[in-house]
């Protein structure tokens, strides 16, 4: 076993402070915008003039506003209210942009996006942090019945949806087929521990900048990556850690994913022990406990921004691809066309139709196009046809 990975996956932040009377208005016209496409609009706010992009709708908490500065970038959300007085601002760091730049850099980031948005800022309070450890481990399989769960009101262990203790904290699994891929304790208001397949779930959502990573073939049999993951929720992160400041949490944060990764485990499957919690920790969770007490906050994935984008435009491109031949396959089939016509006659009526579109006095084609555009923007400059 070996850890492929380890650092900062999910940082939320509020902040005390408020953009610009005139950067609401600007966001406002761009949501209003955004409503009526059912897509996202691009607009420029700040004195730096930031490009973001920003959603129709606000969020289910109350913010108005939801931008986000693109996939290496952050999600932001913003009240209305311009009195900086209030708590009007709200940002999560994305997991990649963590990856990449680590989280001194990717802090830095946030906090210099800030300036150029002309945001009033005059405190900050974590809301949430999570912290992974990726792990290769071929050929191991997690046991369910050895997941250990000691809250502080309740030491013995536990697992499964009926069992919950009075603190509300449960242990619930992960199946695919007859293979557990994951399971995870706990409540993410509060805290929370996760283990799971992260092999499967980077090639399922097509994240494949994580083999990147990890320098991992994924087509190759040993290639089986384990992530445990701790979640801290602002409950937690204050009342028991007294974490609320960017100083705060640099000091006392790893303190909370130790004691997060103690309190659950995996308890040894080759103990004969029938007492579960006197049982030894699990290789792979000694592993993952030591790789949290040494590098909290000085792992960076080894990749720039620029390779991480590369890596995410090639696996665009391959999906783009794949929908167009096996789309354009179903369709000639379906146009009861024989395969002589496959050549030549075929392809020509695929022209023939974007031509048509192209045409169309509604501009639908090109509104697509367009929409396709600002979502392409953030993915770095243009690199020339390549077909």
């Amino acid at each position: 076993m070996k850890v492929v990975h380890s650092g900062i996956d999910t940082l939320d932040v509020a902040f005390q402070g408020a953009l610009r009377p005139a950067d609401v208005d600007t966001l406002q016209v761009a949501k209003d915008e955004a409503s009526e496409t059912r897509g996202t609009t691009l607009t420029k706010i700040g004195p730096e003039a930031v490009e973001v992009a920003v959603y129709g709708y606000g969020t289910k908490t109350g913010y108005s506003f939801i931008v986000d500065t693109g996939p290496d970038g952050e999600t932001w959300t913003f009240n209305r209210n311009t009195n900086p007085q209030n708590w009007n601002i709200r940002v999560s760091i994305k997991a990649r942009t963590l990856a990449a730049l680590g989280y001194h850099e990717a802090k830095q980031q946030m906090l210099n996006r800030l300036v150029a948005f002309g945001c009033t800022v005059i405190k900050e309070s974590i809301s949430r942090a999570d912290y992974a450890i990726d792990i290769q481990a071929p050929g191991y399989e997690v046991d369910i019945g050895t997941v250990v769960a000691s809250p502080r009101s309740n030491v013995e262990p536990y697992w499964g949806d009926d069992d919950v203790p009075a603190d509300g904290q449960n242990a619930s699994a992960v199946f695919r087929g007859r293979r557990l891929t994951g399971f995870r304790v706990g409540a993410i208001s509060q805290r929370q521990v996760v283990m799971y397949d992260k092999r499967k779930a980077a090639m399922e959502k097509r994240e494949l900048h994580w083999f990147k990573i990890w320098g991992i073939d994924p087509k190759h049999p040993d290639s089986l990556v384990w992530r445990i993951e701790t979640r801290i929720g602002k409950k937690e992160l204050r009342e028991r850690y007294a974490i609320v400041s960017f100083d705060d949490f640099e000091a006392g944060f790893g303190d909370a994913v130790v004691q997060a990764l103690r309190d659950t485990r995996l308890a040894s499957a080759r103990s004969e022990d029938s007492n579960l919690s006197r049982r030894p920790p699990e290789e792979i969770w000694t592993v993952a406990t030591q790789q949290a007490n040494m590098h909290l906050f000085d792992f960076r994935s080894g990749l720039t921004r620029d390779q991480i984008r590369a890596i995410d435009r090639d696996s665009i491109l391959k999906v783009y691809r794949q929908q167009i031949l096996g789309n354009s396959a179903g369709l000639a089939a379906w146009l009861d066309l024989d395969e002589s016509d496959l050549e030549v006659a075929f392809p020509q009526m695929l022209a023939n139709e974007i031509k048509a579109a192209l045409n169309d006095p509604q501009q639908r084609y090109h509104a697509a196009f367009r929409k396709a555009s600002d979502r392409r923007r953030f993915y770095g400059p243009k690199n020339g046809y390549r077909y």
